[in-house]
């Protein structure tokens, strides 16, 4: 079969090599990584051969496993090890090969009671890695190669950027754009050689426009130059181009849009390569954009997993951001302002040493304000309030003496003898000075 005439695989294309090896070398299952120093990253790219079961280094699924992965990739070297694995509830022991390359780094497993040299397993390992992308078309390869690269940096923040790129290389055009819609919107995300545009500009309508029709005509295959005239052709004058092509991507809500202004022929692909390819940047779309929203805030960053568990990542980030607004207009929390300041009692009554008191009244309210010299709260104790009641009653009694000094001093029937008179006023004036010291001091 012609690789026009093949099915398009909807599988990841790192899949598809895998069950490749597996099927040539007689392993049980393959795992492709991509390890990386720097930055510090170790991510499973694909698998094949485990059915359901995800290998995962976080589920310390064997002892050593990360180490081993990240001491190879360094190294450059194949290695041959023996492990016990537990896979899908059970311990199996498995021979383990790998096979580092530039982009990724090959993980074989085979069974453990399997007696065959390590060198010619390694050697068988190479020829089905070397075969497995001879064998296909160079185009095919490219494909395979360029989709490696994308799946390996989906959750980079310029990720749109890069799949413009990798696409303008390998086709061959001048210039691809990445057209993202919703509904009967079309927002430009990527132009392949533009850092920033206009978004109002004539180019970038012409784009959305174009993409907004095509879209409510319901087009989901590739179009091309001669396969719609109309509104191709009315595109490609408006914007001198000599070749355009249409591609949507459903799943991920986007288009693609690769334009050739030269004379010079694009590199040759065939309808397989171009499906292939389409399928896995749809696929590295729907990805990438699954952590989208939450990696443009490092204090979200933990919620980066639901990304992959809810296609719906939108709406659970809006229900999440209301019930975080909802929380803070419902829920009361308390102020706490500190400030420096000095509490002075209001009336002191030679306190020498810190006595026991209850609050008696509060004289403040939930967010009053402030000012200095007002009271804040009233602090009751029976020793001082017995205290207090002992001192009125004596400056009553000093005051009723005064009065009393008063009242004397002015009878009108007290005796007229003049020596009396002055000894009397003498001491009159003499208590009325001693009351009002005690009246002093009593007060103070």
């Amino acid at each position: 079969m012609s690789a026009s005439q093949q099915s398009p695989d909807n599988s990841q294309p790192t899949e598809v090599m895998l069950r490749a090896v597996v099927m040539k070398t007689g392993a049980i299952a393959a795992a492709c990584w991509h390890v990386t120093a720097l930055p510090d990253e170790l991510r499973l790219v694909a698998q094949a051969g485990f059915g359901a079961q995800q290998i995962d280094v976080a589920q310390k699924q064997w002892t050593g496993h990360e180490q081993l992965l990240r001491d190879v990739a360094a190294g450059k070297e194949s290695r041959t090890v023996d492990a016990q694995l537990s896979l899908e509830g059970s311990t199996r022991t498995l021979r383990l090969h790998f096979v580092p390359t530039d982009d990724v780094l090959f993980e074989l497993f085979f069974d453990g009671g399997t007696s065959i040299d390590d060198a010619v397993i390694a050697k068988a390992t190479q020829d089905c890695v070397q075969s497995a992308t001879k064998e296909v078309s160079s185009d095919a390869h490219r494909t395979m190669q360029a989709l490696i690269r994308l799946y390996g940096h989906t959750d980079s923040t310029n990720f749109e950027k890069q799949l413009v790129e990798e696409i303008r290389s390998w086709a061959g055009c001048d210039r691809v754009t990445l057209v993202r819609y919703s509904g009967r919107r079309a927002e430009i995300r990527a132009i392949s050689g533009i850092a920033t545009f206009d978004e109002r500009g004539p180019m970038v309508t012409a784009m959305c426009e174009l993409v907004q029709s095509l879209q409510t005509e319901g087009h989901q295959g590739v179009l091309t130059l001669q396969q719609n005239p109309q509104k191709l052709t009315s595109y490609a004058e408006q914007n001198s181009a000599q070749d355009v092509e249409y591609w949507p991507l459903a799943g991920a809500n986007c288009a693609v849009i690769l334009e050739t202004f030269g004379d010079t022929a694009a590199p040759s692909s065939s309808p397989g390569d171009r499906q292939l390819l389409i399928s896995g940047i749809g696929e590295c779309l729907v990805k990438a954009n699954s952590f989208s929203v939450l990696k443009k805030h490092p204090l979200l960053r933990w919620l980066a997993p639901l990304g992959s568990l809810f296609h719906w990542k939108r709406l659970a980030v809006v229900a999440l951001l209301a019930a975080i607004v909802a929380t803070l207009c419902i829920v009361e929390t308390d102020l706490v302002l500190v400030v420096p300041a000095t509490l002075t009692p209001e009336e002191t009554w030679q306190i020498h040493s810190p006595m026991p008191a209850v609050v008696e009244t509060i004289h403040v309210t939930h967010g009053q304000h402030i000012e200095a010299d007002e009271p804040l709260i009233d602090l009751h104790n029976d020793q001082l309030e017995r205290l207090r009641q002992e001192l009125n009653g004596e400056l009553g009694t000093v005051k009723q003496k005064i009065v009393d000094l008063e009242t004397l001093r002015s009878d009108p029937t007290r005796s007229r003898n003049l020596g009396g008179e002055a000894l009397q006023q003498a001491d009159l004036a003499a208590s009325e000075k001693e009351l009002g010291t005690q009246q002093e001091s009593l007060e103070s």
